[in-house]
């Protein structure tokens, strides 16, 4: 993903890894949504803002991080 993802239906991720490869900031929403594998590798270290509380089994940051708030967290299940 090089812009941002929305989700407002349903995601299946068939064990496969959403990957934010971005140069710019994004933003990332999809409230109640287990996204499976993430991983944030964003040149110049870009962050993702989380537009809705997101949840996934796992996390890998190589350049970036997510940006939560208090009411839209990111939980990863399965650290």
């Amino acid at each position: 993903v090089r812009i941002s993802v929305t989700n407002n239906g349903t995601y299946t991720h068939n064990g496969r890894t959403l990957s934010f490869t971005g140069t710019v900031p994004q933003t990332w929403s999809g409230a109640g949504t287990d996204f499976g594998a993430v991983s944030i590798n964003n040149t110049d270290s870009e962050d993702i803002t989380l537009n809705s509380a997101i949840s996934c089994q796992t996390l890998a940051l190589t350049n970036g991080y997510p940006v939560t708030t208090s009411s839209n967290l990111l939980t990863v299940t399965n650290g």
